[in-house]
């Protein structure tokens, strides 16, 4: 059944696991098993659509309804029939109603079902008047549900050919901001997605701080703000977190800060000090402009000190004060988070990795650990498994998921393997050639029993044949794969992988689901 609210967080007074089920990476696969056994004795018994069961109309409304977009989005943003975005997924609750009488009636008295509104503004006068009063609506259909609130606008119409169309920032709608005071009180999660420019005052600065002045102390627990850059467009004002970058982010916010817990942000961050930074469960720091958004060592370990009960860590931004790891400082507290999960450290740290991971020390819960290259063009290839921070904080750490990006050489790839050896789960974005010396490979010490094989736009699609060769070799007992990768080799994902099922009886081939990893990877 459906919980009375659209989230389950706790407070930042409480870190219990049972509000923080550990995510099952295997629930949106397809598996293959045996049924004959269990159909042999029974008929089969077929439904239709209005007769099944309330319980389960319910629980297919909430999955069908509040299913995230794909993460691991294909390498071309156009399809290439006809030059257009990909089509989204439609989830929305008013679409399922109008099904049948059965369904709309089951839909419209189901308040969580309502509690996940979508508020595009880039609609014009007359498009947002309509969307306005269809918000309205959902809003009295949840009932006294808190809220999961996103708001998204793009800027970006189409991009054809590397040039891209573009929307100027949407006015500042009286009714949309009417709204917005209605809403914000119980709104439990806000997401903001936006590639307007935010560094002036207007849209979507102004929506912001409209959305968080009105919001609820202890009622908003999740906040997520995501300002993408327009390729040539500078649009994020003062570039560093010890900086009064966040403009709504001010000391009459900071109580409400205080009660947040997850807290994921790019391009626009709270400023430091601030409690928006403590108590955390989930906390993601990213940054879309490489050359811009830098933390120092002692405001990041600030950071992580203050969320003793972390439980996802994600950290992709420049760390401008970092030293060689031949030259750290031997005296330094360490860290100890027990309730750490996930780490995810991106492209812009990669080559400090040893010095960032130096602090952290998880308890023995099992971790994911996802880390880049740390190659860059024009610059020696790195070896980050063999630097003695990164090799220490491994042997530390129950490593039990691994996430690579852009680690194409073999060889690395088995001794790093080699140095977890309780990796079950392997997910990777460059599946390499087969190495002409294969058989000087370290031997793996345990099958893998899941790989993912990820789009990359930093990685050439892999080749069937070098997916076959690591199945092999790892004894991948799952694989997943995207069907846009194998659409190069001119054959459908699941007819080019079909050959294998007889040797794999797994294999799963995805195309615009859910990305199964995009919590970790």
């Amino acid at each position: 059944m459906l919980k009375n609210t659209s989230l389950s967080v706790p407070r930042k007074d409480h870190f219990g696991l049972a509000s923080f089920p550990n995510h099952d990476i295997s629930s949106g696969q397809t598996v293959h098993t045996d049924t004959n056994h269990a159909t042999t004795n029974s008929a089969p018994v077929r439904l239709s659509i209005n007769e099944l069961p309330y319980d389960i109309l319910v629980l297919i409304f909430d999955l069908v309804s509040h299913r995230d977009s794909c993460q691991a989005t294909p390498r071309n943003y156009l399809t290439s029939e006809n030059n257009t975005p990909p089509a989204a997924f439609l989830g929305d609750p008013a679409i399922l109603s109008q099904v049948c009488s059965y369904w709309r009636q089951t839909a419209i008295h189901i308040p969580s079902l309502w509690s996940f509104i979508v508020i595009r503004p880039l609609l014009g006068p007359e498009g947002l008047a309509k969307a306005v009063a269809r918000w309205q609506l959902y809003v009295k259909r949840s009932g006294s549900s808190l809220l999961d609130i996103h708001i998204i606008d793009t800027a970006v119409t189409k991009c054809v050919w590397g040039a891209f169309e573009f929307h100027e920032p949407p006015p500042s709608d009286a009714r949309l901001f009417t709204l917005i005071e209605a809403i914000a009180p119980r709104t439990q999660r806000l997401v903001f997605w936006s590639r307007c420019p935010c560094y002036h005052n207007g849209f979507p600065r102004d929506m912001i701080a409209t959305f968080l002045r009105s919001c609820v102390p202890s009622v908003l627990k999740v906040l997520s703000v995501h300002v993408y850059p327009i390729p040539g467009i500078r649009n994020m004002g003062p570039c560093t977190l010890t900086s009064e970058a966040g403009g709504p982010f001010d000391d009459k916010l900071q109580r409400l800060l205080d009660s947040v817990v997850i807290l994921d942000v790019d391009g626009y961050y709270p400023s430091i000090p601030s409690k928006a930074y403590y108590g955390l469960v989930e906390l993601r720091l990213q940054a879309s402009r490489t050359d811009d958004m830098t933390v120092e060592e002692f405001y990041l370990i600030r950071i992580i000190e203050s969320s003793p009960g972390l439980r996802v860590l994600e950290f992709d931004l420049r760390v401008n004060d970092m030293e060689d790891e031949d030259s750290l400082d031997p005296l330094f507290r360490p860290i100890h988070l027990d309730d750490l999960q996930v780490v995810i450290l991106g492209r812009n740290p990669r080559k400090y990795l040893g010095n960032i991971l130096r602090w952290l020390f998880p308890g023995p819960k099992p971790l994911s650990l996802s880390i880049c290259s740390p190659y860059e063009r024009g610059a020696p290839d790195l070896d980050f498994f063999t630097q003695h921070e990164t090799q220490k904080f491994i042997a530390r750490s129950n490593v039990t998921r691994l996430g690579l990006h852009s680690v194409g050489n073999s060889m690395q790839l088995a001794h790093l393997l080699k140095m977890a050896p309780n990796v079950e789960v392997l997910a990777i974005d460059a599946v390499t050639n087969v190495p002409a010396n294969a058989d000087l490979l370290p031997k793996p010490q345990r099958w893998l029993d899941s790989l993912y094989v990820i789009p990359s736009s930093y990685t050439s699609p892999p080749s069937r044949e070098n997916v076959q060769w690591f199945v092999q070799t790892y004894g991948v007992r799952n694989l997943t794969v995207w069907s846009k990768d194998f659409e190069f080799d001119g054959v459908f994902g699941e007819e080019a992988m079909g050959d294998h099922s007889a040797r794999y009886p797994v294999i799963n081939v995805k195309a615009g689901e859910p990305n199964p990893v995009a919590e970790w990877y």
